[in-house]
């Protein structure tokens, strides 16, 4: 069955003030019936002493002077043959020795005390129903019966205080599952701490919940977006090509289209594929030695077709550096940061790569005087298919620079942008030496 949170609370509550209520009387109760004792015991011993020093001086037999000397509150008798046989012998050398013997019951004001007077033995025992010792255990009660009444009520306030932000919490965790992002709970930094803290966490993850879900409304419409857009050209030209009439001429043009907006789509799945492996990466792995300035130059040349189709012409300051990391990875940084940087130069323009290899790290830049880019598209630069215009009219998906940005996080490296429109754009990474590499 289950338990609401403030039934739950108040219960716990219940248990421990009980205990401590428990606690509390049971040692006011003890010391108390230690205190009594010890004064009932002081008041039998000059009892004692008084009944022998009158029972001297006069003739009175011991039933009449026991039966005058009785109070309220204790009663002397002439102690019976049987319970002095029920005496311990070690009680009853005591007895004889000329010492009155005094018997006490644990946790209890209930004392005996025994002595002689003269040949006589003689008991004193407290009157237990008298006034004095009723209003002793009424004291005892009416203390338990406040202090539980007192016990309840914090209790009830504590409990309210605790259980009322753990609802509201209850009830906004009810909220997010139901997909309400937008909820959050108040937070009251006076008391508490432990339930504010759980707060400030609870409103800390809803509102990451709230971003993720907007990046994965965003992902899901820009990647319907990309498809789209060269699904519905590879459509259009491929009705095209079944019109009988198109020349030779036409056909090739069209063909070639189709074929680019394939690529275009065969890129954007392998860039979307391998941003998804490495979201969930937090170190490289499969990390060899190798020539980074081969490395850079092997790019470039892989990109040969469209850094000669606009005659760009590279400006290369490369010093010869071996390199302790994952090639594969660091491959995919140079070609998209060269990539970017052939896309947006102009017409015969100049790319300069410089590579500087330092003590404890190795600097790589791409610069280009290129179209640059506005203070706003630059603030972007690194989000997932952002491409500085709302039309998606430049050539690309918007994830290279994305994936370049996770390659070099888990290899334990920086990347830094700087960019002027109409000036060109420059990426800087820095890569920290893991191992030193014997050159």
């Amino acid at each position: 069955m289950k338990r609401n949170i403030l039934f739950s609370t108040m219960l716990a509550f219940a248990f421990a003030i009980t205990f401590s209520s428990f606690l509390s009387y049971s040692v006011s109760y003890y010391y108390n019936t230690y205190q009594m004792s010890r004064e009932i015991t002081a008041d039998m011993l000059d009892l004692s002493d008084m009944f022998d020093d009158i029972y001297s001086a006069t003739n009175v037999s011991h039933e009449n002077l026991a039966s005058a000397l009785s109070t309220s509150m204790y009663k002397i008798d002439v102690a019976t043959q049987n319970e002095i046989d029920g005496l311990s012998d070690e009680d009853l050398l005591a007895l004889h020795s000329g010492t009155p013997l005094i018997l006490r019951k644990p946790r209890s004001i209930d004392v005996l005390c025994y002595f002689y007077s003269g040949d006589v033995a003689m008991k004193i025992s407290p009157n237990l129903q008298s006034s004095m010792f009723a209003a002793y255990g009424y004291r005892i009660v009416i203390m338990l019966s406040a202090m539980m009444l007192i016990s309840a009520i914090i209790m009830f306030i504590a409990g309210k205080s605790i259980s009322r932000p753990l609802k509201e919490l209850s009830l906004a965790t009810q909220k997010v599952s139901l997909g309400d992002f937008d909820v959050q709970v108040e937070v009251n930094d006076e008391c508490h701490s432990e339930v504010a803290q759980l707060a400030k966490s609870f409103n800390s993850m809803v509102t990451e919940l709230k971003s993720n879900e907007l990046l994965r409304n965003d992902f899901i419409s820009n990647v319907s977006h990309e498809f789209k857009t060269p699904l519905a050209t590879v459509n259009g030209f491929a009705k095209l090509l079944q019109d009988e009439s198109c020349s030779d001429e036409e056909v090739k043009e069209y063909a070639l289209i189709i074929e680019n907006e394939t690529d275009r789509l065969s890129t954007l799945c392998s860039n979307i594929l391998k941003l998804s492996k490495l979201e969930n990466q937090t170190i490289q792995t499969k990390s060899t030695a190798f020539s980074l300035d081969e490395q850079i130059r092997n790019a470039i040349i892989m990109l040969e077709n469209d850094w000669v189709e606009k005659d760009i012409e590279f400006d290369l300051d490369l010093e010869d550096t071996y390199f302790y990391g994952n090639e594969e990875l660091l491959s995919q940084v140079w070609l998209n940061l060269l990539s970017n940087a052939i896309k947006f130069s102009h017409q015969q323009g100049t790319v300069r790569v410089e590579l500087k290899n330092n003590d404890e790290s190795v600097v790589v830049s791409v610069s280009d005087n290129g179209i640059g880019m506005s203070e706003e598209t630059l603030k972007h630069a690194f989000d997932k298919f952002y491409q500085g215009d709302t039309a998606h009219s430049t050539r690309g998906n918007g994830l290279g620079l994305a994936l370049v940005q996770k390659i070099v996080q888990i290899s334990g490296g920086t990347i830094e942008v700087s960019s002027k429109l109409g000036e060109g754009s420059c990426f800087e990474v820095t890569l920290n030496k893991t191992e030193q590499i014997d050159e």
